[in-house]
Formats: C-alpha cells, structure tokens, sequence
C-alpha cells in the first residue's frame, strides 16, 4: 500500500466517525463529541484512537490502529456501555509524545 492510499483510508476512517458523531448529537444523551483522533508519535509513527468526549469532559478512549469502519463502530458502542478507562492514561502518554 502506497502511503497516499494509506492517507486515503486514514482520511476516510475520520471522516466515516465525523458521520457518527453528527448522528449523535441529535439524539439528547450524555455524548458530546465523538472522533478518530490520528496523529504520530515519534516512536510508534501514526496512531489512531477512538475518542468519546462525555458532557462533563471525562473521556473514554480505543486504540483502534488499523481497524475498519465497522470495528471502530463495534468498539465505540462498547466505550458507550462500559468503556476502557484503562486506555486513557497512555493515550495522554501518547499524545503528549511520551513513550
């Protein structure tokens, strides 16, 4: 795969959660934004999590590198019922560009 078509994906993937995202917010509930946050870290190149931004601010987060559209949706409907509280932590970590 050529790094455009990979680009491509990655940009169809967001887009794809920004659709989602859309979705819920006509529905009254305790979501307030939903994304695929891409970005690259030094060590581990790009990455890709899911983010649940709840009304309040707390989050819930997924590393869904290399997923498709239809596991990231089955995983964002498990962050809405229960989440991985446990994933948040390092996706600070790596956002904040630690190891």
């Amino acid at each position: 795969m050529t790094e455009k078509e990979a680009k491509q994906i990655l940009d169809e993937k967001v887009a794809f959660m920004e659709k989602i995202n859309e979705a819920i917010k006509v529905d009254r509930n305790s979501i307030d934004n939903v994304k695929l946050d891409v970005f690259k870290h030094p060590k581990y190149g790009t990455l890709e999590y899911l983010v649940i931004t709840f009304k309040g601010g707390a989050i819930s987060v997924r590393n869904c590198r290399g997923n498709s559209n239809l596991a990231n949706l089955e995983q964002f409907t498990q962050m809405c019922f229960g989440g991985y509280y446990s994933e948040v932590r390092r996706y600070e970590e790596l956002k904040g560009g630690k190891d």
